[in-house]
Order: C-alpha cells, then sequence, then structure tokens
C-alpha cells in the first residue's frame, strides 16, 4: 500500500497511459478524479517486450473494495507469503540510502527474486500516487513472471475468479488477450 508520507516526485513516463502517453485522470472503478486531489491511488501496469498488455489506475478505497472481495483464504496466503518474501519498509529505507528516490533504480529488479528487468520478457509494474506526484514507499516496484506465477499459485478458485471478472468488467479485452493475461499470470493490486 501506500505510506501516507514519503518522498514525492512528478509520475514517470512509465505510469502514464501508454494510449494517451498522459498520467492517467480517474479511477477505473468509480471514476474518481485522481490528478487534482489528495487521495492515494495505485498504477499498475503488465508489461510484454515493450507492449502494454494491461494497465488502469484505482483509488486506495476502491482497491481495498477490491482486495476485501477476495476470499480471507486467499488474502492470508499472498499476506503470508510476501511477508517471508520481503520486507517493504526495510527495502525502501535500503534502497533510499544506496540510490536515493531514482525511480529507475527502485524498479530495476523483482523485489520477490532480485531478477533485471532487462532480463525478463515481461514484468509487472506497480506505484503509488498521489495527485500528479508517485510517492516513494513501499513502492515503485516490478514483480517476475516467476513471482507472479508463485503468487496465482497461492489463490483459490473463487479469487481466481474475482481476477477475471475485473479484467473482463473493466477491459473487454478479446480473447485471446484474455488467454495472455492468464497465461503470464497477471495479478491485479
Amino acid at each position: 500500500m501506500i505510506e501516507d508520507e514519503g518522498p514525492v516526485q512528478a509520475i514517470p513516463k512509465l505510469f502514464h497511459n501508454f494510449i494517451t502517453g498522459e498520467p492517467f485522470s480517474e479511477c477505473i472503478c468509480c471514476t474518481k478524479a485522481l490528478l487534482h486531489g489528495e487521495d492515494h491511488y495505485l498504477i499498475e501496469k503488465a508489461v510484454k517486450k515493450d507492449d502494454v498488455i494491461i494497465e488502469y489506475a484505482i483509488c486506495i478505497d476502491c482497491a481495498q473494495k477490491k482486495n476485501e472481495a477476495l476470499s480471507s483464504d486467499s488474502r492470508q496466503r499472498i499476506e503470508a507469503w510476501f511477508t517471508e518474501r520481503i520486507d517493504l519498509e526495510q527495502r525502501a529505507h535500503e534502497l533510499a540510502e544506496t540510490v536515493g528516490f531514482n525511480f529507475e533504480a527502485w524498479t530495476e529488479r523483482c523485489i520477490i527474486t532480485g531478477k533485471a528487468r532487462s532480463e525478463m520478457d515481461h514484468y509487472t509494474i506497480v506505484g503509488g500516487f498521489m495527485g500528479s506526484n508517485m510517492v516513494m514507499g513501499f513502492g515503485p516496484y516490478i514483480m517476475s513472471p516467476e513471482a507472479q506465477g508463485e503468487m496465482a499459485e497461492l489463490l483459490s478458485p473463487e479469487t481466481k475468479r474475482e481476477f477475471d471478472d475485473f479484467i473482463g468488467d473493466n477491459f473487454g479485452l478479446p480473447p485471446e488477450l484474455k488467454k495472455l493475461i492468464k497465461d503470464l499470470d497477471f495479478i491485479t493490486v
């Protein structure tokens, strides 16, 4: 999630809308305006090579509702898996000390596997934002296909349906892209 306090910087181009080249302006679920307020929100993208497969911005309220809709077993397994593999607070502290608040350095390697982004043919990138700024804290970060696959294995069938429904309800993808998303083990925040 997003820290309430932390260094901020302008939204990097990688987090802009791939089609328009502009920052995301509203929540994908409730259409709340994001750029001119003080509400926290997340942006998530699935990237394959140089193509963005799926991308969206979601306000914290909608992200929390989406999280609460997941099965409690899946939520507990994902939280335990994350906690066992990474201490996001320690990561943020170490990165701030070693590379400062350099966005590229923070997204150079998978937070779980340590695999370099340059070695991945696809990855997921997530960042936290407020208004027209990225908040540096627990993110931004990327996840490798291997990490996404491990996480996907923790999900109950009902949680997998929730993810499928979210993608189906919000993106209207053709069957071949839906299959690609499923094959990539893309899991939304």
